[in-house]
Formats: structure tokens, C-alpha cells, sequence
């Protein structure tokens, strides 16, 4: 509902103004390989040429894995006619994942 830009990058610069959102998200406290996620949005609109602009930084961690991604995102916005607006949108990044060397396979047949 608040990632708007993650999800679709026709919404960057779709406000009138800059905007950043910031999302931090702990689970299971307390527990060891406790999910953990971070995500930071900036997004803002570049009248003059009629789009907007927009980055992302994710980080997620379950356990042993942990991934992080960063996005930029381009959005040229369009007038219908009124309040209607259609936004056109790209994005680029980079994706890394990873998986610690301390991690362990169960068996849950035999419970080891």
C-alpha cells in the first residue's frame, strides 16, 4: 500500500512534490535468522519535460539469505484531460542475493 514505486515505475514524480518513504519490518523477534526487511523510496516529478524520477533500496534478510536490490525508475506522465493523468514507466537495477556459508539442511523425516 506505501510502495507504490517498487511495485510500478510509471508512479515516480506522479506527485506534485518529492517524496521518500522509509519501511522497516522485523519479525519473530527474538529469534535467530528472524526476518528483517528495510526498503527507502525517493521519487519526484521533473515538470519541465513532463516525467518524474525515482530510486529504491531493498534489503531483506531470512536466515542464512539475504538480498538486496537497487532500482532506478524514469516515468513520463501524460494529461488525458481534466484530472486524468496516464504514466509511462521504466525501471533498471541490480538484484544480489546471497547465502551465508553457516547454514544447515534438515531432515524433517528423521528430525535431524
Amino acid at each position: 500500500m506505501y510502495d507504490r514505486l517498487s511495485v510500478n515505475p510509471a508512479y515516480a514524480g506522479s506527485s506534485e512534490s518529492w517524496c521518500a518513504t522509509v519501511i522497516g519490518r522485523q519479525q519473530w523477534s527474538g529469534f535467530a535468522g528472524q526476518p528483517n526487511t528495510g526498503l527507502l523510496n525517493i521519487s519526484g516529478p521533473i515538470p519541465s519535460i513532463k516525467s518524474g524520477i525515482g530510486a529504491t533500496v531493498y534489503l531483506d534478510e531470512l536466515g542464512p539469505q539475504s538480498v538486496t536490490a537497487v532500482r532506478l525508475a524514469y516515468a513520463y506522465h501524460l494529461k488525458l484531460g481534466g484530472a486524468a493523468r496516464l504514466g509511462l514507466g521504466v525501471s533498471l537495477g541490480m538484484l544480489n542475493s546471497s547465502l551465508s556459508n553457516d547454514w544447515r539442511a534438515y531432515d524433517y523425516i528423521d528430525g535431524n
